[in-house]
C-alpha cells in the first residue's frame, strides 16, 4: 500500500543545495497576529476542489516553527533549524526500525533512505528548499526535484510512459485552532504541470514551477503568551506547533489542474473577506489596531511597567528622615511605599522576563530581577 508522508530536513537530500547562514530577527517575524485567520477554511478547499476525475493523496507532518534557545544570559527565538526543505514522499515504506533495504534500490531511494526517510519504493518524490526573506517576513517553496513513477490510479502497476497527468501540489502550514487543520497560516499550490509517468525533472526544469513568496511566519499569540510565562530556561524548547500537510493532485488536463487551482483560490479569497470584516466590525477594531505587533505590544507594556516603578522608587526617595524614634504613622507611611516598589517590581519583572526569555530585553541599568527593596 503506497501512502503519502511529508519530511522537514536541514537539507534537501536528493538534490541538496548549499545555503547561506541565515537567522532570522526577531523584530521582524513578529508579522500581525491576524495572519492566522486570513486563509480559513482553505485547506478543506484543497480537498474538496476539483470534479471527480481529480485524484488526491496526502500526509502531515505535526512539527514546531520556533525554537527557544538559552544562549548564555540571554535567550534566542530562531526558526526550527530542520525547516530548510520539504520532501513529499508518496510509496511504501519500512514496516518497522531498522528493517533491511530493497535489494534493487534507485539512487533517489537511496539519497531518501540515507536522510533518514524508510521509503521502500517510490511512486511520487518532491523536494524543495525553504527559502526565507532577508527580512524574515515571507518563506517560499523552490522546487529542487519531482519524480513520478507511479499515479495515484495506477495501483500496483508502474506508470506507462506514454501517458500523462497534470500534477498540482498543494502544501499548506496550518497552526492550533479549534477545528483541524485551522487557522491555515500559509497556501501554497505549485503547478508542476503536464509529466510523463516516470518523469525526471532536475533544478533546471523546475526553474518555473517555484511558488511565490508566503507568510506563515508570524508568532502566535498562544505561543507568544507561552513564552511570556514560561520558567527560565536550561537548555531549548521547541515553540508554536504547526501541522505542515501536502496534498497531491492529479487530472488528466491542463485544464482541469488550473480549474482545481481557481476553485482552491476562490474558497481562499471569500473566507478572507469574511473573516478581515468580521474581525472589524465584531471587535470595532481599526484595521491598524488589528495588526498591531505583539512584540510591539509586549515592549509597550514593559516600558509602562518600569515607569511605574520609578515612580514608586522616586516616591519612596522622597520620604523625609526617620524621626528619632519613629513614630507609627512614618512606619506606615514607608511600609506602603515600599510595598508599592515591591508590587510594581514584580509587574515589571513579567514583562522584563518575557523579553529577556525572548532575546529582547532593553538595558535597564541598576535593575535586576527579583527587584531590590530599599
Amino acid at each position: 500500500m503506497f501512502e503519502t508522508r511529508v519530511f522537514i530536513k536541514t537539507s534537501c537530500l536528493i538534490r541538496p543545495k548549499a545555503q547561506p547562514q541565515f537567522l532570522a530577527g526577531l523584530a521582524a517575524i513578529f508579522l500581525p497576529i491576524l495572519v492566522e485567520k486570513l486563509l480559513g477554511t482553505a485547506a478543506a478547499a484543497l480537498k474538496k476542489a476539483g470534479d471527480p476525475q481529480t485524484l488526491r493523496d496526502s500526509g502531515r507532518l505535526p512539527t514546531y516553527l520556533y525554537r527557544l534557545t538559552k544562549n548564555g544570559n540571554s535567550n534566542n527565538l530562531d526558526l526550527n533549524p530542520d525547516f530548510k526543505s520539504v520532501i513529499v514522499v508518496r510509496g511504501s515504506f519500512d514496516k518497522k526500525t531498522g528493517e533491511q533495504p530493497p535489494l534493487d534500490q534507485s539512487a533517489s531511494v537511496t539519497a531518501l533512505r540515507n536522510g533518514g526517510i524508510p521509503v521502500r519504493e517510490l511512486g511520487f518524490v518532491y523536494e524543495a528548499q525553504i527559502e526565507i526573506a532577508e527580512d524574515g517576513t515571507a518563506l517560499r517553496y523552490e522546487s529542487r526535484y519531482l519524480e513520478v513513477s507511479r499515479f495515484i490510479e495506477d495501483g500496483d502497476e508502474k506508470s506507462k510512459s506514454k501517458e500523462k497527468r497534470s500534477l498540482v501540489l498543494g502544501l499548506t502550514i496550518s497552526g492550533v485552532g479549534q477545528k483541524e487543520g485551522e487557522p491555515v497560516l500559509s497556501l501554497a499550490l505549485i503547478n508542476l504541470g503536464e509529466v510523463n509517468g516516470g518523469v525526471v525533472l532536475e533544478p533546471g526544469d523546475l526553474t518555473a514551477k517555484q511558488s511565490s513568496w508566503l507568510g506563515g511566519l508570524a508568532i502566535s499569540k498562544a505561543s507568544l503568551d507561552a513564552i511570556e510565562n514560561m520558567k527560565p530556561l536550561t537548555n531549548s524548547i521547541n515553540v508554536m506547533p504547526i501541522t505542515i500537510e501536502a496534498t497531491i493532485a492529479e487530472t488528466k488536463s491542463g485544464n482541469a489542474a488550473l480549474k482545481f487551482i481557481g476553485e482552491v483560490l476562490d474558497a481562499a479569497k471569500t473566507d478572507v473577506a469574511k473573516t478581515v470584516s468580521g474581525e472589524i466590525l465584531d471587535h470595532g477594531q481599526k484595521a491598524e489596531e488589528a495588526a498591531a505587533s505583539a512584540l510591539e505590544k509586549l515592549l509597550a507594556e514593559e516600558e509602562t511597567a518600569f515607569a511605574k516603578l520609578l515612580d514608586a522608587e522616586l516616591n519612596f526617595a522622597k520620604l523625609p528622615p526617620l524621626s528619632n524614634p519613629a513614630t507609627e504613622a512614618e512606619n506606615k507611611e514607608r511600609l506602603a511605599k515600599r510595598f508599592a516598589i515591591e508590587t510594581a517590581g514584580r509587574a515589571w519583572c513579567v514583562k522584563f522576563g518575557a523579553l529577556q526569555q525572548l532575546g529582547k530585553a532593553p538595558s535597564r541599568s541598576g535593575h535586576t530581577c527579583p527587584v531590590q527593596l530599599p
